[in-house]
Parts: structure tokens; C-alpha cells; sequence
């Protein structure tokens, strides 16, 4: 999102990319090649990764233009509408390629975990965006989010012993490296 913003503010909010804007999401670029290079290998991994490439541009369209034309309205307000209309049509969508959901006992965990997602994965996400998005370069503002592959990194060494292999400690070490 970060490599796509920088690239985006120039002709819409006249930021101009030198080396310094330009530097960060570059290198957080290299470390998400580094990420994902091994999964071209599996052609489902690939159409997963074309989604996330056009869902990381549609994210940074929307900060550019958020940015370009700021709503007059605070950021709770904008973040709780845009969670609201965001879970809309992820229901939707999920009731169209799943369906209905089976019946079955709930177990906490599976109650845990929407909680989670909702409260601090999007809500406080969304907040954090929109709070510094008025007060920071855009491609400033989004460089956080080189922060996910690093936890999809360490996510799963912590919690389920998993070892990363050496693209994963080299993309991750490159996408550190980008948030400075």
C-alpha cells in the first residue's frame, strides 16, 4: 500500500517522491517480494496474491484521497461508518460464496476471535489511520502498513513453533528497515 501511495500523492496531492519518501516503501517493496516469492510457486497462492496487490491500491487510493478531500467529521466517526459499511459488504459476500453458516456449538475461541478482528485489528486500525493521515505526509502515514507482514511473520513462529526460512527473516529484516 505504502509503495502505491507514495506513487499516487505525487500527481493528486503534489508530494513529490524523493529519495527519503521513496526509500522506505522501496525497500518495504523488496521485503514483500522477498514474502511472497515463494508462494508464485502454487497458482491459488497467486490469485491470493493479485488480491492483495489490488486491495493494497484501492487502500491507498483511499488515503490519497482522503487526504486530497478530508471529510469534516471526526475520525471515530469516519472509522465507525467505514467499519459499518465495510462489514455490510464482507456479509454479503460471505453469504454469497459460503452460505449460511452450520449450526454448531460456539465455542469461546470462535467467539474470541470476530472480537478481535473487529475491535483491534479494524476499529483501532481504522482510528490510528485516520487520526494521522490529516497530520502526516500520506506516504508517511501508511508506511505502518508494513507492519502486517511482519506479523504474518512472527505470528505463527509465536504461536505455533513455526520457523521462518531465510526469505522470511530477509523480507522481514527489509520491511523493518522500511519503517525507519
Amino acid at each position: 500500500m505504502s509503495v502505491w501511495t507514495a506513487l499516487l500523492a505525487w500527481p493528486v496531492l503534489g508530494e513529490r517522491p524523493d529519495r527519503r519518501r521513496l526509500s522506505g516503501p522501496g525497500l518495504g517493496l523488496g521485503g514483500l517480494v522477498a514474502l511472497g516469492l515463494p508462494l508464485l510457486r502454487v497458482e491459488a497462492l497467486t490469485i491470493g496474491l493479485l488480491w492483495a496487490l489490488l486491495g493494497g491500491m484501492s487502500l491507498a487510493a483511499g488515503s490519497v484521497v482522503t487526504k486530497r478531500w478530508p471529510l469534516d467529521a471526526p475520525a471515530l466517526t469516519v472509522a465507525a461508518w467505514q467499519l459499518v459499511i465495510g462489514a455490510a459488504a464482507a456479509g454479503v459476500g460471505t453469504l454469497a460464496f459460503e452460505g449460511l453458516p452450520r449450526p454448531g456449538p460456539l465455542l469461546p475461541i470462535t467467539a474470541a476471535a470476530p472480537a478481535y478482528h473487529v475491535i483491534l485489528a479494524q476499529a483501532l486500525a481504522c482510528l490510528l489511520s485516520f487520526a494521522i493521515l490529516p497530520r502526516l505526509p500520506v506516504g508517511v502515514a501508511t508506511l505502518g502498513t508494513f507492519l502486517v507482514p511482519a506479523v504474518g511473520v512472527l505470528g505463527p513462529t509465536a504461536l505455533l513453533g513455526e520457523r521462518p526460512t531465510a526469505g522470511d527473516l530477509a523480507g522481514l529484516l527489509l520491511v523493518t528497515a522500511a519503517r525507519r
